[in-house]
């Protein structure tokens, strides 16, 4: 996972994450049967300069002016979090773009 989170933030940003650290897991699972489990990192540093692709726009912004309004609703619940350096695992069920129901626990690993 750690591989394809730096190979990843590469292809969608134009950087190269140094030092991934494992910070949670996110288990998706969706009415119409659709599942995903994602694993989330972050990274003391990068090299390079975060430019647009098809796949992001990257966006600065202070820690409390995160856009949570435009966020899927689960992150929410665990990015504050995460952010403040705690690891945990969330459990969210969606119809559609709507979360039905959650459960996040913290300092897992």
């Amino acid at each position: 996972p750690a591989e394809c989170a730096v190979r990843e933030t590469r292809e969608e940003l134009g950087i190269e994450a140094l030092e991934p650290v494992l910070r949670g897991e996110l288990h998706f699972q969706f009415v119409d049967g659709y599942s995903l489990l994602c694993s989330v990192f972050t990274s003391p540093d990068c090299v390079g300069d975060a430019i647009e692709t098809d796949e992001a726009v990257p966006l600065w912004t202070t820690l409390d002016t995160i856009p949570y309004h435009e966020m899927w609703e689960d992150d929410e619940r665990w990015l504050p979090g995460m952010l403040s350096g705690r690891s945990f695992r969330g459990y969210f069920v969606f119809d559609g773009d709507k979360m039905l129901s959650h459960q996040v626990d913290w300092d897992v690993f």
